[in-house]
Order: structure tokens, then sequence, then C-alpha cells
């Protein structure tokens, strides 16, 4: 088995794997062209380095990942570099679950957050996953809301 950092040539299984996660977690429906748009953000993003990828690899198949988005907001006294993450798709394959790989996976992207200058990393959580960020030191977050565009979702 082997932890690093995807590559642009890791796209396709990172679109499979976010696939399967979606299925798994949430059961939804997917829009028309999602597939599409998410494998040309993945490969765009991949390579200008706004999408951070840590995966665990066995046999050439992703059995456990997570995904950070990289992005930058106005600087604020507490994030004065304005810099912040948001994780995806931290998953493990079922056989595979249980042997501390999401907790290894996501101390590699915590790090490459820390060096890339990013001050806060975001996520939500499914009941599973709460007691594994809640070790890894995130805390949940009081203040804090959400407009839904419409016509944009």
């Amino acid at each position: 088995m082997e932890i690093r950092k995807a590559v642009v040539a890791d796209a396709a299984v990172i679109l499979e794997n976010r696939l399967a996660f979606i299925e798994e977690v949430t059961h939804a429906v997917l829009p028309a062209n999602f597939k599409e748009e998410t494998y040309a953000y993945i490969q765009e993003s991949l390579a200008n380095g706004r999408l951070v990828c840590c995966i665990a690899i066995e046999q050439d198949s992703i059995i456990s990942i997570a995904v950070m988005s990289t992005y930058e907001v106005l600087p604020t006294v507490g994030n004065p570099s304005g810099k912040k993450g948001y994780l995806y798709n931290v998953h493990t394959a079922a056989a595979y679950r249980r042997q501390g790989l999401s907790t290894r996976v996501l101390h590699t992207i915590i790090e490459e957050a820390e060096r890339l200058g990013i001050a806060e990393i975001f996520l939500d959580y499914t009941a599973d996953g709460r007691m594994l960020y809640e070790k890894l030191g995130f805390k949940h977050l009081e203040k804090e809301m959400v407009l839904k565009i419409r016509g944009l979702l």
C-alpha cells in the first residue's frame, strides 16, 4: 500500500471514487453532465493546485481518499492569509475500514494544507466520521449560515 498526493493522471480514478462515494453515502440522483463537469474540475484543479487529493492505493485501486478544494477569501484577523480548504469525499473502502487509513490520509492532507499556508479547513460530516474529525481537532461552528441560490443548484 502507498499513501501519496494525487496527480492529474489519477483524475479518472478519483472521479470514479467520488461517484461511488456519492452513491454510497447520499444515494443522490446525479444531475445531467455531473460526471463530465466533475472530471473537468478534477483535472484542471489538480493541475493548477486548487485541488489537493491524498490517496491510499493498493493494487492500482484507491482504498482511502481525502479531497480538499483550496480557495481564498478576504483576509480576517483570525485568518490573515485568507486561505481556506474544504474537505470532500473522505472515504475508505469497506474492506479497509477501522485500520487507521482515513486518519493517515487526513494527516497527509492537513500537512499539505499547512505547507500551502491554509489557515482553516472546513467540512460536512456524516455520523460515522464525526469522531474521527473531532480526534483530529476539528471544532463545530456556531455562527455559520448558508444561502442556496435557486436555479444554480
